[in-house]
């Protein structure tokens, strides 16, 4: 962001908002500072996903840092599908997955597969089409 873009941002929260939300990624790094600087409360700052990357080196010990958000993948609860997927990376001839912070998405990933796979055996067809038209059917399938 630019002084001229923060400015025009600041008319982005008319009113007295409860919160905001940032959806951007590495100009998080630029924006978040020039938002606070503009007026809005650090604490009332919620990040997405893309943007949960540990930015105390870039905002050191400034009062944003503290930042709020959630990112999609397994929880804690899950360590039994990471170990499973983990297992057959490695078997595979890959570095283990546990080495990287690589599980977000990992489960919608998994069951979107699944679902597909799914669907195409319900339709008889690896057409997409045909497996467009048997989504609905198998998604509730346990």
């Amino acid at each position: 962001m630019t002084p001229t873009s923060l400015r025009k941002s600041a008319k982005l929260w008319p009113g007295d908002p409860d919160a905001l939300v940032v959806i951007l990624f590495d100009e998080t790094k630029t924006a978040v500072p020039e938002i606070v600087a503009a007026g809005f409360t650090a604490e009332n700052i919620y990040f997405t996903d893309g943007n949960l990357s540990n930015y105390s080196s870039d905002f050191g010990s400034r009062p944003h840092h503290r930042r709020q958000g959630n990112t999609p993948g397994p929880t804690d609860a899950a360590q039994e599908f990471k170990d499973a997927a983990d297992a057959v990376w490695v078997e595979m001839g890959n570095p283990s997955l546990f080495e990287a912070d690589v599980w977000a998405y990992s489960t919608e990933s998994y069951d979107a597969t699944v679902l597909i796979a799914l669907a195409a055996l319900a339709a008889g067809s690896t057409d997409s089409a045909d497996i467009a038209g048997k989504l609905q059917e198998v998604r509730w399938i346990r």
